[in-house]
């Protein structure tokens, strides 16, 4: 997900990523962290996933102008069994939030 997507968006901008000295890909965003803190390298993650890095200041975080990498992530839930009311709580709070443009709920 997170590397295509990098992927993608880098070869947009012009750059050529077979010039890209790749050392590995990792199975986890926890994995890259780890790396990156370890001296290993550097990798692409979401920014959600290090706000606690950042915080510390145990990483250098690098914005790259004109590249917004998005990602879809899906809500999903058994069509044969009856929700919860707290199941259902929550899949209208993410209905309500995508009709007021903070999520898109495709169907």
């Amino acid at each position: 997900g997170t590397w295509k997507n990098a992927i993608e968006n880098l070869q947009k901008i012009g750059l050529d990523i077979m010039k890209l000295n790749i050392i590995g890909e990792m199975g986890s965003t926890e994995a890259i962290k780890e790396a990156v803190k370890s001296g290993l390298g550097c990798g692409f993650v979401s920014s959600l996933a290090i706000e606690l890095e950042k915080k510390l200041n145990l990483i250098k975080i690098v914005k790259i102008k004109d590249i917004s990498i998005k990602r879809k992530f899906y809500l999903i839930y058994p069509k044969v069994k009856k929700l919860t009311p707290s199941e259902e709580k929550f899949i209208n709070f993410i209905f309500y939030h995508s009709r007021s443009g903070d999520f898109k709920v495709r169907l």
